[in-house]
């Protein structure tokens, strides 16, 4: 097996094509045989829900803010947005991958298929709730978040030298439960009910994503070998990497005006119980979602190294 440094550079490199999997997917098929999964799939059919439900946003308005904190959430929510847009084109690849792979499980891709539905929804739900506030922001003060939220999961998902496995423990395992916690950690801090209704939607398909992640890594993990386990850890290190460069918390975002302006709307809006926590606690939060994903990917064999940022030190 090509060693984890060198499916990286291969990967990154934006000068050669991306080298697709061979086709091998058919006869399909089409029996279920992973029953957890399945019976998540299932549930994401039945539990839907729609962001546009006018009922979401019954009851009151946004004015009874004052404009400086209409504009924070609006901001604090536009992000988000930002967020979870590229999971839609993610999703898809995996889903692209799962099906050019031989003997992938039909559970696991109708999970997928439902994976982009959810992060569609999301997306939604968190531009609406910045209109609502006072506006969807397009653009970010960032350039350092702008950067940080340009991956190469999709380039990742699909190219054959890449384990799919990987992308499974990166996206579906470690990038969920932290988003997960981080979600929780938000919902929990949130007091105004209109925030509060959107916000527990999502984490109900939040939830479920976690579930099937970890429910399909425990169907392959008997199968790993020492090889692959080295290649799945270190995708599960370059996921926190990544968040560790602000993905998600805008703390941890290089200092300059840009963070300034993204954590000060950040602090503004959970001073008033609209959608989120203080950028420190957000801190900690993080931390400890790290830390059960290291003890979570333990029992496969798989390890998730200490990782440093330059100002908040070790994760």
């Amino acid at each position: 097996m090509t060693e984890p440094a060198d499916v990286e550079a291969i990967v990154r490199s934006r000068s050669a094509p991306v080298d697709l999997v061979v086709e091998h997917r058919f006869p399909l098929g089409l029996t279920p045989t992973l029953p957890e999964i399945w019976d998540l799939y299932e549930t994401s059919k039945t539990v839907s829900w729609d962001p546009e439900d006018s009922a979401l946003l019954a009851g009151r308005t946004s004015d009874d803010y004052p404009d400086e904190v209409r504009g924070a959430a609006a901001l604090l929510w536009s992000r988000r947005a930002w967020v979870e847009f590229p999971g839609m084109a993610e999703s898809e690849a995996l889903l692209v991958r799962f099906c050019l792979e031989p003997a992938r499980e039909v559970d696991a891709k109708y999970c997928l298929s439902c994976r982009a539905v959810e992060k569609a929804r999301a997306t939604d739900a968190c531009r609406i709730l910045a209109d609502w506030f006072s506006g969807y922001v397009d653009d970010s003060p960032s350039a350092d978040l702008v950067e940080a939220l340009e991956s190469d999961r999709v380039r990742w998902a699909l190219h054959a030298e890449a384990d799919i496995d990987a992308s499974v423990v990166g996206l579906l395992c470690v990038e969920a439960l932290i988003d997960l916690r981080l979600w929780e950690a938000t919902v929990d801090a949130t007091t105004d009910p209109t925030v509060r209704r959107f916000g527990d939607q999502m984490l109900v398909d939040k939830r479920r994503q976690v579930s099937f992640g970890w429910a399909y890594l425990d169907s392959r993990a008997s199968s790993f070998e020492d090889d692959k386990r080295v290649a799945l850890s270190a995708a599960a290190d370059r996921t926190v990497r990544d968040e560790l460069r602000g993905r998600r918390v805008s703390a941890l975002l290089p200092p300059g005006p840009g963070r300034d302006a993204l954590t000060l709307a950040q602090d503004h809006v959970a001073v008033v119980g609209a959608g989120a926590v203080a950028t420190a606690d957000e801190v900690a939060v993080l931390g400890l979602a790290v830390e059960e994903c290291r003890r979570s990917l333990h029992p496969y064999g798989l390890s998730l190294s200490t990782a440093s940022h330059p100002e908040r030190g070790d994760f």
